[in-house]
């Protein structure tokens, strides 16, 4: 069942926020302190909301939404070990916002440099995520369900890694067979 995490319940805030256009904000701004009569005198540009307001909470919308899919994938009733690593690897992946920018950037050099105001936040989630999973990360068998589901194959394993992961599911499959084999051949009849 769904369980709604505090990023989730911040994110799902942000986008409402993020519907509403600046004069609206501005609006609710300015009947709350209205309503709550702050000591300090406020300015006018108190009530407003800057271009660069909306550019830090349209980024940090981005990398929340990419935990709200990943939580929800993760807590799901139909999750199975093999959605796993897949989910988890994405979910690093996209939130690295700097790092997406800068290949598109490699790619097509009409792209120009932007700043991200979120990268320490980012950096730090993806820290957490690689230290609370670690384990996983590292146990063969996640590996080898996620490359055996067709949902994934391969496609989610980094490039440098793909080959190294394929030779392993090979050798385990010659494990097997050779096993296979063996147990057969135990079980046959000798015959004199």
């Amino acid at each position: 069942t769904k369980n709604n995490t505090r990023w989730n319940s911040i994110f799902y805030m942000l986008q409402s926020l993020a519907k509403l256009s600046n004069s609206e904000i501005e609006s609710i701004l300015l009947a709350g302190k209205k309503k709550f009569k702050k000591q300090r005198k406020n300015s006018e540009n108190d009530n407003k909301f800057t271009y660069e307001e909306r550019e830090k909470m349209n980024e940090l919308i981005l990398i929340l939404k990419e935990l709200e899919i990943c939580t929800d994938i993760l807590e799901g009733d139909e999750i199975t070990i093999s959605r796993i690593l897949p989910t988890l690897f994405t979910v690093i992946m996209k939130i690295d916002l700097k790092s997406n920018h800068e290949a598109l950037m490699a790619k097509d050099k009409t792209i120009k440099n932007k700043i991200f105001y979120f990268e320490n936040v980012s950096k730090k989630l993806i820290a957490s995520i690689k230290k609370r999973f670690e384990d996983i990360f590292d146990e063969t068998i996640y590996n080898i369900a996620a490359m055996l589901d067709p949902n994934y194959g391969t496609i989610w394993i980094k490039p440098e890694n793909k080959q190294s992961w394929i030779s392993k599911l090979k050798s385990m499959s010659e494990s097997w067979k050779d096993a296979s084999k063996s147990k057969r051949k135990n079980r046959s009849p000798t015959s004199n």
